[in-house]
């Protein structure tokens, strides 16, 4: 019988080959040992951003968001079940720029 890990790592493999073959996503490797490893990756995102024509003044802004929402899960220990109650605790957050 296949343990845990297995099970995980099977699915995170076929999460990666929908990401990366069908919906045409770059994947950029397993980054669990990379010195500042995080959530957010703001350079990355500003980056993305810009390319879209958004203006720094908001990419800062979104940046600053998307890490104090990132922070704000991972301390409470939350992990999602769904998306939908992803959604419902990004909600539930304070400050939070979804509405109910």
């Amino acid at each position: 019988m296949p343990s845990v890990g297995q099970i995980e790592k099977k699915t995170q493999e076929r999460v990666l080959a929908l990401l990366s073959q069908r919906l045409g996503y770059t994947y950029l490797g397993d980054w669990i040992d990379r010195p500042a490893n995080s959530n957010i990756e703001p350079e990355r995102l500003k980056a993305w951003l810009a390319a879209q024509g958004v203006s720094d003044t908001l990419a800062v802004g979104a940046d600053s968001i998307l890490s104090h929402r990132a922070d704000s899960i991972l301390s409470q220990g939350w992990k999602p079940t769904s998306r939908s109650s992803a959604v419902d605790k990004c909600r539930s957050l304070p400050g939070s720029l979804t509405s109910s």
